[in-house]
């Protein structure tokens, strides 16, 4: 019914691509890495030292502010060429000023295996500049990407469990790093996912997460947390009325140990009442709030923007 692309594709898994060097030491590789089958011809369509042009192809409203993005990349082989937990960055020209540009960090949420296309997921805001841009755009115009960036060093099986804490848009480092765990046979982690959002209606990508969570076999576990309760929601449903808050986090997410990592991202209130913010230097800083006072040490705690 949506037509995401998010998570609608399987493709079978290899060891390893030719570039790894696999032929020896395939036991170490199969612990630790894994890739998509990808056609000879593929190549990776992002550059991080200059700007490559994409255009529009679909935008899919998702809630009443947010929308996906679909945009074309230049063969239907070509790929991101992401690692997981890796962001973009686009340019587009300042409105208040047409000699200046605006550029902003964005986390694609399609698989790094979804040939042909990237997707992202933007909230609008009111006074957001590059909100404004991408959600004033029509099918055709083009983005300048600049990419991709590493924001987290992720391995398969480098911590026993992640939880994940999110508000919002904050939902997007999440499903990628998702995409990745859930799509490789060989990543044991089990994650448990604390999202919050307003109402049911302001769940983002529900339907595919869901969906990730039933195909995953006890892999993934979904707590959904709102501000308002629909009539149906005592019915089974995976979810809890209210905010998060150092309960709901004790309750849900793996124990403070080094073996485990939590995962942070959302609006700004949201991470400070979890973790604390990052620096003004935007480095990760100490952890602070609930998770100080559960015993997290920031070994074991990343926040993102």
């Amino acid at each position: 019914v949506y037509g995401y692309k998010v998570m609608s594709r399987h493709f079978s898994r290899v060891l390893c691509k030719a570039s790894l060097g696999c032929v020896a030491g395939l036991s170490g590789v199969l612990a630790t890495s894994y890739a998509i089958q990808r056609p000879i011809i593929a190549k990776d369509a992002f550059e991080p030292t200059e700007l490559r042009t994409f255009p529009l192809t679909a935008k899919i409203p998702l809630t009443s502010d947010t929308s996906l993005f679909r945009f074309d990349l230049p063969s239907t082989f070509d790929e991101m060429g992401l690692m997981p937990l890796s962001a973009i960055v686009i340019r587009s020209v300042d409105p208040d000023d047409p000699l200046k540009f605006v550029w902003r960090p964005y986390i694609p949420v399609s698989r790094n295996s979804d040939f042909g296309s990237f997707e992202l997921v933007v909230k609008k805001y009111p006074d957001g500049k590059m909100s404004n841009f991408l959600h004033n755009m029509k099918v055709g115009d083009t983005i300048d990407v600049r990419g991709p960036f590493v924001k987290f060093q992720y391995r398969p099986n480098m911590r026993k469990r992640i939880g994940m804490i999110a508000g919002g848009t904050g939902i997007t480092p999440m499903v990628q790093l998702l995409n990745d765990i859930i799509d490789n046979p060989h990543d044991r982690t089990k994650v448990t996912l604390l999202y919050a959002n307003h109402s049911v209606d302001d769940i983002i990508l529900r339907k595919d997460l869901d969906a990730m969570a039933a195909r995953s076999n006890g892999q993934l576990k979904i707590v959904y947390v709102v501000s308002k309760q629909p009539p149906w929601w005592k019915r089974g449903y995976n979810g809890t009325v209210g905010r998060i808050n150092k309960e709901l986090i004790q309750e849900t997410m793996p124990p403070a140990d080094f073996r485990n990592l939590v995962l942070v991202s959302g609006p700004p209130s949201l991470v400070e009442d979890v973790c604390g913010l990052k620096t003004p230097q935007m480095t990760q800083g100490e952890v602070r709030g609930w998770l100080k006072e559960l015993g997290y040490h920031k070994r074991s705690v990343h926040k993102f923007d």
